[in-house]
């Protein structure tokens, strides 16, 4: 499926397509029409002044799955509290430090466990994706918070108790093979060498064997480890293996994995990736996540919170009223001066509309 919207340069998506030449001033050819929107040309356009038409493909697996949600005006979010914060960060850092430990896959299974019980006594079905940051840094601490996301899309997905249990010790221990990986290299501030993005790609490898023959922790669990960063396409690392041969619990990881790692501070990227950004960015890359795990994700992730405030792209200010189950980049919103309500997912005179920015 192909969809064609106007915005300003800063706004143009990631994976997008120009469609019309790109000029300057003095009609100098800047970029030709077809362009494919990467990091580059990102930086050429954020100081371009005046409106650009892009088209967006989304992958027509993914269309098809995505049903047309219900409107709801609940947001029902999870909420970490400092207490829960603190208890599973310190048993992240403490499995992370004994990571050739036999205690490390209980230690992990105990954090999990903390989580687990947590999203069941608050009943939360959904996640607020500005709200769930444990940390900014990208280090062990994002495994809390790919932990968290697996649990409540797990939840999402129907799945049976065990598997979210087991998919919620995975998140824990997805990256613990990176405690292999020389430090130069993890925390390298420049770009990657082939050579050292290849050692990257071995993490999977390290963590699966750290806890290959670990009693304390599933088949599911290990399999998850060592296949969070496969795609259904194939194109995934290590074992670069299709979606018949990618377990549960490795396709699960692999949405909430590339979310958390898109939006979150990297030694190499001072600039942060709005999350909507990021959410955009996944659907342009739809053929390489499993169409139902990435569905799932969508239904129960909050990007504007009831109650937030929100500019479009023509200028004017909205409050959001309710959110598009299923849809987190179109809710529905109200005119903060003139009440007028727009439901920016199936209302026809909003099809041009974006959202700009927070305020």
């Amino acid at each position: 499926m192909i969809k064609v919207i106007e915005c300003s340069g800063k706004d143009v998506p990631f994976g997008s397509y120009l469609e019309h030449d790109i000029t300057s001033k003095n009609d100098v050819l800047l970029l030709k029409k077809g362009t494919v929107v990467d990091s580059r040309v990102k930086g050429l356009l954020n100081n371009y002044n005046g409106i650009i038409k892009v088209s967006v493909e989304i992958s027509d697996k993914v269309k098809d799955a995505i049903e047309l949600g219900k409107t709801v005006e609940s947001d029902n979010s999870l909420v970490l509290d400092d207490t829960i914060k603190e208890r599973t960060l310190k048993g992240v850092e403490y499995m992370y430090s004994i990571a050739d430990s036999k205690d490390t896959a209980i230690v992990a299974r105990d954090t999990s466990t903390i989580l687990l019980n947590t999203v069941k006594r608050s009943s939360a079905i959904n996640i607020s994706l500005k709200d769930l940051k444990v940390s900014d840094d990208y280090t062990f601490k994002h495994c809390v918070d790919v932990a968290t996301m697996a649990i409540l899309v797990g939840q999402s997905l129907g799945l049976r108790q065990s598997d979210i249990s087991d998919a919620a010790t995975a998140g824990i221990l997805h990256d613990l093979g990176k405690t292999k990986i020389p430090d130069e290299i993890l925390n390298k501030p420049g770009r990657l060498t082939d050579e050292e993005f290849n050692i990257i790609k071995q993490h999977p490898v390290y963590g699966y064997g750290l806890i290959e023959k670990s009693r304390d922790v599933s088949e599911n669990v290990k399999r998850g480890i060592l296949m969070h960063h496969e795609k259904v396409d194939g194109t995934g690392y290590p074992l670069r293996i299709t979606s018949e041969k990618i377990g549960l619990i490795g396709k699960l990881l692999a949405v909430v994995d590339v979310y958390d790692a898109l939006v979150t501070k990297r030694p190499y990227r001072d600039d942060m990736i709005e999350p909507a950004t990021a959410i955009e960015m996944m659907l342009s890359m739809g053929n390489q996540f499993d169409a139902e795990f990435l569905r799932s994700f969508l239904q129960c992730v909050i990007l504007y919170p009831i109650g937030s405030s929100l500019m479009l792209s023509n200028k004017k200010v909205y409050t959001v009223v309710a959110q598009n189950i299923g849809y987190p980049l179109r809710p529905v919103v109200s005119d903060v001066i003139t009440g007028e309500k727009l439901n920016l997912l199936t209302d026809s005179n909003c099809l041009s509309l974006t959202i700009v920015a927070g305020v």
